[in-house]
């Protein structure tokens, strides 16, 4: 199971959020969404240790779309820009953000 080998190998399981950064070396990660209020609100009180045992696993009325994971990534020269499974109001709303 994917949880007990990342479990097993002291890796952190983290719930990305919009504004969070991350850096590997000369590789940036910046995370522009998701923004979702009652998604934050959730994670809150999120315990990966707990539940069923699956790893990410969470559980919302919303569509699954609204917590697609859109991020940037830079090295060097290069940007690029990867999306998840958003859709057309939430791809609109970060054009409009990072242009």
């Amino acid at each position: 199971m994917l949880k007990n080998l990342v479990g097993g190998s002291d890796t952190e399981v983290i719930n990305p959020k919009a504004g969070d950064k991350y850096r590997f070396g000369l590789i940036y990660l910046d995370v522009l969404f998701p923004k979702n209020k009652d998604f934050e609100k959730d994670l809150e009180n999120y315990d990966p240790n707990k539940g069923d045992g699956v790893l990410g696993a969470f559980t919302s009325n919303n569509d699954p779309n609204e917590y697609s994971v859109v991020l940037t990534l830079s090295f060097k020269y290069f940007d690029a820009l990867f999306t998840g499974d958003i859709d057309q109001e939430i791809s609109d709303t970060i054009a409009r953000n990072i242009s």
